[in-house]
């Protein structure tokens, strides 16, 4: 993986050299000197890096996290500050997606040394694994301290996300029926402001408006790329989920099991293929594809990866972009965790 992420630097770099030729065949002709000046610094630059051939995905990787990606996941990325952040959110806003990785030196604080650390950082290998997935035969359901018996058996989940200012779940049946689909507002809590009886509150009113399943399945990030200007509200967000997971397992030891799980984000990522390298991309246009396909085929198709009705899709598309990335968020997690968990120990047992 290492060797993928330097392989790519000599592509990026020919690149950014481009742009810097471009502006060179603006001067006039007779300025040959500096023009050869420029040429030989470009191909310097070139040199001192790995002398191998990128991988072609590797800008459009960079490209699709740039244009789809949060503010905040941004912010996250090493040498993004937040104002920098900020600036790419609003050029796509004002300009639309970006492009090229050059277009990037457009934005202001971004010059093409910062931008070759931005990109080495976002293709860059995650150093995080799923250590569950390295205990030998230990099933996919004892990695969350759930039996397998109890799995084998379970008749419904509802799958929860929490974001910075929305919480969205889905009640999903055994036969990946879709009974309720919803997200509602944050209101009264702000991130970097420490109020417990508030988020107390919330969770506690959140939990009573769910419907009461055999498993309530979270999904929790690993904070790889936290700075100073990100802490306040990656604290924030953990704490949320953090008490709603204690608020649903608050009886485990009277009942000898847990009544909630939490799944790591990435394992939903890269069932779907949306985890480059240490980030997750949004999963919006797969849900919108689901619920194209599902209108389609009818929501009696028992191979749907789940059976979604006319008001779901009506839901979705009502639905601001925020709105609609944590009612997919919930969504996929709740498809990732039949597919990976219960569909897995189904297909032992038979």
């Amino acid at each position: 993986m290492e060797v993928e992420s330097q392989a790519s630097w000599p592509r990026l770099v020919r690149s950014l050299c481009q742009e810097a030729s471009k502006e060179g065949e603006s001067l006039t002709d007779n300025s040959p000197r500096i023009q050869r000046e420029e040429t030989l610094s470009q191909k310097k630059d070139t040199s001192d890096l790995v002398s191998r051939s990128a991988s072609d995905e590797d800008p459009t990787k960079i490209i699709q996290l740039i244009n789809t990606v949060s503010e905040r996941d941004l912010a996250a990325i090493k040498h993004v500050s937040s104002n920098v952040a900020a600036s790419i959110v609003s050029h796509r806003e004002s300009s639309g997606p970006f492009a090229e990785v050059r277009d990037l030196l457009k934005v202001p604080g971004i010059g093409r040394q910062t931008l070759q650390r931005i990109c080495r950082e976002i293709l860059k290998p995650s150093l995080h694994v799923n250590i569950g997935n390295n205990q030998g035969p230990t099933t996919e359901g004892d990695q969350f301290g759930v039996a397998a018996s109890r799995i084998e058996s379970l008749k419904d989940i509802v799958a929860v996300d929490i974001g910075l200012k929305h919480l969205s779940w889905v009640y999903m049946t055994r036969d990946r029926q879709v009974w309720q689909w919803r997200v509602k507002d944050i209101v009264g809590i702000k991130a970097g402001k420490w109020d417990p009886p508030t988020y107390h509150k919330m969770i506690t009113n959140a939990i009573a408006e769910m419907p009461k399943p055999d498993l309530y399945v979270l999904e929790h990030q690993s904070y790889t790329n936290a700075n100073k200007g990100t802490f306040q509200m990656l604290l924030y967000q953990r704490t949320l989920q953090s008490m709603l997971y204690t608020a649903l397992n608050h009886n485990r030891d009277d009942i000898g099991t847990p009544r909630a799980i939490s799944v790591p984000q990435t394992q939903v990522g890269r069932h779907f293929g949306l985890q480059v390298r240490g980030t997750r991309m949004s999963g919006r246009d797969i849900v919108a594809t689901l619920l194209r396909d599902g209108m389609e085929r009818g929501e009696s198709d028992d191979d749907l990866p789940a059976r979604m009705s006319w008001e779901d899709a009506e839901t979705f598309q009502a639905a601001t972009k925020h709105e609609k990335e944590h009612l997919a968020n919930c969504l996929l997690l709740a498809i990732a965790f039949y597919d990976q968990t219960v569909d897995k120990i189904e297909s032992r047992e038979s």
